[in-house]
């Protein structure tokens, strides 16, 4: 998603844009999406350009109890600065002390590229932990089987052995159960 806005950076400060983002499918590196919908305003400042925008997409992630692929519905505001590489009049670089070494660029053909402001965004509003489902069961961790596909064939309580001598010591909270087992 690249705009030209060499236009825009001849105009006077406050000047604004509106573009309208629909792509059917966005590509970053480490992420997918798909339905990528909203709208991006565009603002002329003493600096460069504003770019303010709500956008909603479908995301693969990951379960993090049972590794499934899943379509996490996600939405994201955007309000970043950019600021330009060259002066639009003069066509020399721009040096400016006071920009970030990682603030967002226009670069020299002055196209403002969104997509990597938009992927930070996107990345920042993922769950944590995402889920398949909330009661999601898992994968045993002793033989490796999605328990939400089928029963596991494994004890319910799988202790380890090098703690055995502890378990006796500690008080069971299970009526009609005793110490040790």
């Amino acid at each position: 998603m690249r705009f030209n806005v060499a236009q825009m950076l001849q105009e006077p400060i406050g000047s604004t844009r509106w573009h309208k983002v629909q792509e059917a499918r966005a590509s970053w590196e480490g992420l997918q999406a798909r339905h990528l919908e909203g709208w991006l305003k565009f603002t002329r400042t003493d600096m460069g350009i504003w770019v303010l925008g709500r956008l909603t997409a479908e995301v693969s992630a990951e379960c993090s109890r049972c590794l499934a692929d899943i379509e996490e519905p996600l939405g994201t505001e955007i309000s970043e600065q950019f600021y330009p590489t060259v002066d639009i009049s003069t066509g020399t670089a721009v040096a400016n002390e006071l920009v970030e070494d990682e603030a967002f660029r226009i670069d020299a053909t002055n196209e403002l590229d969104v997509r990597e402001a938009l992927r930070q965004n996107l990345i920042t509003s993922l769950p944590m932990k995402p889920l398949c489902k909330p009661e999601c069961a898992g994968i045993c961790p002793e033989c490796g089987v999605n328990r939400n596909e089928s029963k596991c064939q494994c004890g319910e309580d799988i202790r380890d052995p090098r703690w055995a001598r502890l378990y006796e010591l500690l008080p069971s909270t299970d009526p009609g159960v005793e110490r040790g087992r």
